[in-house]
C-alpha cells in the first residue's frame, strides 16, 4: 500500500515531495526481513509518581507473568517505544486492562498513524493517568 501511494501521480512533484516527507523513504522500511509483524512495541516504561520508572521489555515479558504491578489510586504515566515496518499503520491504539476479582476495566487511546522506518523509533506518552481504586474500580 506505501509503494503504491508513492508511485500514484508521479507527475505532480509537490505532491511526491509531500508524500515522501510523510512516508520516507521506502527502502528502510523493513526492520526484520523473516518477520511478519507490521509493529514492533520496543520498551513499556511506567512512571509512577514518586518512584523510579520501570522498563518493561516485551520480548523478555513471559505470557501469565505479571510484568508490574500499580497501587491503587497511584498517579502515574507511561511511554510506549514502538517501531514501525513493511507499511503504513493507521489508528494505531493502546489498550489498557485493570483486573481486580472478578471486574475489568479498560481503557484506550489513539496513538495514531505511522509510516514504516528501520532507523526512526517513534515514543507515544500518556500522562496523568490514575491507575481504578475502589471495589469496582
Amino acid at each position: 500500500a506505501a509503494t503504491e501511494l508513492l508511485n500514484k501521480d508521479k507527475d505532480d512533484k509537490s505532491l511526491n515531495k509531500m508524500k515522501k516527507q510523510l512516508i520516507g523513504d521506502l527502502k528502510d522500511a523493513i526492520i526484520d526481513d523473516k518477520d511478519a509483524r507490521q509493529v514492533f512495541f520496543d520498551k513499556l516504561i511506567i512512571m509512577p509518581e514518586k518512584r523510579d520508572p520501570q522498563e518493561i521489555i516485551p520480548d523478555k515479558c513471559k505470557k501469565g507473568v505479571t510484568a508490574f504491578i500499580l497501587k491503587e489510586g497511584c498517579n502515574y504515566s507511561i511511554e510506549i517505544q514502538f517501531r514501525v515496518q513493511r507499511e503504513i499503520v493507521i489508528g494505531l491504539k493502546k489498550v489498557d486492562s485493570f483486573k481486580k476479582s472478578l471486574f475489568t476495566k479498560n481503557d484506550q487511546a489513539m496513538m495514531g498513524s505511522f509510516a514504516p522506518s528501520s532507523k526512526k523509533t517513534h515514543k507515544f506518552t500518556v500522562k496523568d493517568l490514575v491507575a481504578p481504586s475502589g471495589y469496582m474500580m
